[in-house]
């Protein structure tokens, strides 16, 4: 495996461990680095770990991410496919906890510089089949937020 690779598999796994050193994280980005999120949009890398690290780790305790595959794209992007797990533990949105479980597949696309330093990370999944499979309505994506808020919902 390339090194590229490598520090793309160990930021990924660095990221959704709940017990990892953010300084040791930060050492494989750019601080100007930034995270494309079904949820979230696109922000600064940092601010998406701590709005994941927060809420939502605290609804979901167990998450995890499954590596699948990897790969590097002719421009050099390493994409990492993995199935996410994680259990309704934890109050969500107002919502009670259901102990339900979900699994969806993800595909993490990481973009880096000439130094191998992450500029970029793209994370494409569907937060729709977790309400499925949870049995709720707990995420909505940017548009659906937008609507609900010109209809005054939010």
């Amino acid at each position: 495996m390339n090194n590229r690779k490598r520090l793309a598999i160990d930021f990924l796994k660095a990221y959704f461990d709940l017990h990892s050193n953010w300084a040791d994280i930060e050492k494989l980005y750019l601080k100007d680095a930034i995270l494309t999120h079904p949820l979230l949009g696109s922000c600064p890398l940092q601010d998406g770990y701590n709005a994941l690290r927060g809420p939502f780790l605290s609804a979901f305790p167990d998450i995890s991410q499954e590596i699948i595959s990897t790969g590097e794209t002719d421009t050099g992007k390493i994409f990492i496919e993995t199935v996410s797990l994680g259990t309704f533990s934890g109050e969500w949105g107002g919502l009670a906890p259901n102990g339900k479980q979900w699994k969806v597949p993800v595909m993490w696309m990481i973009t880096m510089n000439d130094h191998d330093k992450i500029i970029r990370v793209d994370e494409l999944e569907s937060h729709h089949m977790i309400n499925d499979q949870l049995g709720l309505h707990l995420f909505k994506s940017q548009v659906e937020q937008k609507l609900d808020a010109k209809k005054g919902k939010i």
